[in-house]
C-alpha cells in the first residue's frame, strides 16, 4: 500500500467517523426534542386538568402520574403558584380516590433517594391534610437532598403543626440550621415560635439549639409580638441564646427592649455587647446615644465598630456623639468615629 491509498484510507475513515458522530448528535437532539414536546404538553395537560372544575378529569388525570417523567412534570406544574388549582380538600379526595396519593405514601419508602425526593416535592405541593405527619419523618432521610426538599416543602401549607416538626429538627441538627429557621421565620409562623418557646421551657429543655433557631426565626419574621420573648431570653438565656435574642430584638424590639440591650452593653461576653450594640442602632430610639457613646472604646474592635455604625444610623444625636469622639482619649474610639462620619459623608 503506497502513501497515497495510506491517505485515502485515513481520510475515508475520518469522514465515516464524523458522519457517525454527526448523526448521533442529530439522533440524540431529536430525542431530546421529543421528549421536550412530550414534556410540554403533557404539563399544559395537567395545568388544565387543576384548572378545571371537572374532578372525574382531575382523578383521571392525578391517577396517571406513575413514572419519573410524569412526577416531574407534576411537581414542576404544582410549583407554579400562579397557576390556578383545585381546593385542597377537592385535591385530598381526588388524590386518594385515583391512588396517587398511596403511590407516593408508599415511595416515600423506595430504595432510591431522587424517588423518595419526587414524592416528597409532589406531596409537599399538594398540600394535603396530615401532610407535617407524612414529610416530618424525611427530616430524617439518609439521603441529604431529600432533607432538604422536605424542609422546604414542610411549611408550604402554612400548618402550625410544621413548626413544631422543624423545631425538632433543629434539635436533631441533621439540617442546616440556617434552611430550617429561614423557613421558620414567616409571619404565619410566630404564634407557634412562641408557642414553642413556652414549651421548650415548661420541658426543661438545656440544649441552646432550639430556642437559639426560634429567636433567630422570630428575628426574621420581625413581628412586635415576639418582643417579651426576646427580652426574656435576653435575660436569663445562655450566651449563644442570648446573642440571638439581642439580634432579634434589633428587628422586634421597641422602648421596651433598649434598657435590657443597654444593660448588655456592659456583659462580659463581647460578642453580645457588639450584637446589643448593633441592635440599638436598628431599634432606632435616639435615648440608646449616651450608652453607645460610652463603648465607642470598648476592647473588643467589633463593639467599638458596631456602636459608631449604630450612633450613625441614630441621626443628628448620634452624629454629635461621633462628633465628640473626635476628641477622645481613646485612639481607637477616635478611629472608629471618624471612619463613621466619613462614610457618612461618603453616603451623602
Amino acid at each position: 500500500m503506497d502513501l497515497f491509498q495510506a491517505f485515502a484510507l485515513l481520510f475515508a475513515g475520518s469522514v465515516a467517523l464524523l458522519t457517525v458522530l454527526a448523526l448521533l448528535v442529530v439522533s440524540r437532539k431529536a430525542l431530546r426534542d421529543r421528549r421536550e414536546g412530550k414534556s410540554a404538553r403533557r404539563r399544559r395537560h395537567y395545568r388544565r386538568a387543576l384548572a378545571s372544575q371537572d374532578r372525574r378529569r382531575l382523578r383521571r388525570v392525578l391517577g396517571s402520574v406513575r413514572d419519573r417523567e410524569q412526577q416531574v412534570d407534576l411537581a414542576f406544574v404544582l410549583q407554579d403558584d400562579s397557576a390556578p388549582r383545585p381546593p385542597v380538600e377537592v385535591l385530598d379526595r381526588e388524590g386518594r380516590r385515583s391512588g396517587l396519593t398511596a403511590r407516593l405514601q408508599e415511595q416515600l419508602d423506595a430504595r432510591s433517594g431522587p424517588a423518595r425526593g419526587r414524592a416528597v416535592l409532589i406531596l409537599a405541593h399538594l398540600r394535603l391534610p396530615q401532610g407535617v405527619t407524612r414529610l416530618e419523618p424525611m427530616l430524617d432521610d439518609d439521603d441529604p437532598d431529600v432533607r432538604l426538599v422536605a424542609v422546604a416543602g414542610l411549611p408550604l401549607a402554612e400548618d402550625p403543626e410544621a413548626v413544631p416538626a422543624l423545631v425538632r429538627a433543629l434539635s436533631k441538627r441533621r439540617l442546616a440550621p440556617e434552611r430550617v429557621i429561614e423557613r421558620l421565620g414567616q409571619p404565619w409562623a410566630v404564634s407557634s415560635l412562641l408557642e414553642q418557646l413556652r414549651e421548650l421551657d415548661a420541658r426543661g429543655e438545656r440544649r441552646a439549639a432550639p430556642r437559639v433557631g426560634v429567636a433567630r426565626a422570630l428575628g426574621y419574621a420581625g413581628d412586635p409580638r415576639a418582643e417579651p420573648a426576646m427580652i426574656d431570653l435576653l435575660r436569663r438565656g445562655s450566651l449563644e441564646e442570648r446573642i440571638s435574642a439581642a439580634r432579634a430584638l434589633g428587628a422586634v424590639g421597641g422602648r421596651r427592649a433598649r434598657p435590657e440591650l443597654e444593660r448588655a452593653l456592659a456583659d462580659e461576653a463581647w460578642p453580645l455587647r457588639a450584637q446589643a450594640a448593633k441592635a440599638l442602632g436598628s431599634v432606632g430610639i435616639k435615648r440608646a446615644v449616651p450608652a453607645l457613646e460610652a463603648v465607642l472604646d470598648d476592647p473588643a474592635w467589633w463593639v467599638r465598630a458596631n456602636a459608631a455604625a449604630s450612633l450613625r444610623a441614630l441621626g443628628q444625636p448620634g452624629h454629635q456623639a461621633l462628633e465628640r469622639a473626635l476628641d477622645h482619649p481613646d485612639r481607637y474610639a477616635r478611629d472608629r468615629a471618624r471612619e463613621a462620619l466619613a462614610m457618612d459623608r461618603v453616603g451623602g
